[in-house]
């Protein structure tokens, strides 16, 4: 019951009870649900992604068995699926403005676009060990720079504004 689960001093729960009904609730621990195909709305699929939040590769392959739906889903349903990701800086901005526009979100592409955020944040990442690295064994500004083209599949621009971030 509602009341049951309110953590309120008893002189505010008899407060309560005066202006809101002690309705039942259901909870979901939507982590747990093991078989979201019993559920027949947009649950369905939006559950059915958190199943595999924690697994891009596995996320992807939902999807596109999905295909067909998470290219138009409407904006409220997006929000919600964006906020249970955890995912509302990176899919966040850019979507926006097609919501109010457009009323519908491809959630593929969204969903792309947080893989490639991550993908180019591990860049990041490994641009800035690798060039604290030589710094720290000795190495010139040039030796770390060619070092960084090297394993790194970024275009010279890129190694050029990573060396003035990451050198000083």
């Amino acid at each position: 019951m509602l009341y049951d689960s309110l953590s309120y001093t008893e002189q505010i729960r008899k407060m309560l009870k005066n202006y809101v009904p002690d309705y039942r609730i259901n909870l979901v621990d939507v982590g747990k649900i093991h078989d979201p195909e019993k559920f027949t709305s947009d649950l369905q699929l939006i559950f059915g992604m958190l199943k595999y939040r924690g697994d891009m590769r596995e996320l992807q392959k939902y999807m596109d068995r999905h295909r067909e739906y998470f290219q138009n889903v409407d904006a409220d349903t997006y929000r919600a699926a964006r906020e249970m990701l955890h995912a509302g800086g990176v899919m966040e901005s850019m979507r926006e403005e097609k919501d109010r526009k457009e009323g519908t979100v491809n959630m593929c592409k969204a969903l792309e676009d947080l893989y490639q955020s991550g993908v180019d944040s591990g860049m990041e990442m490994g641009i800035q060990a690798l060039v604290e690295t030589c710094r720290e064994l000795g190495h010139t500004r040039e030796v770390t720079e060619k070092k960084v083209g090297e394993k790194f599949t970024v275009s010279r621009e890129k190694v050029r504004e990573c060396m003035e971030k990451y050198w000083a």
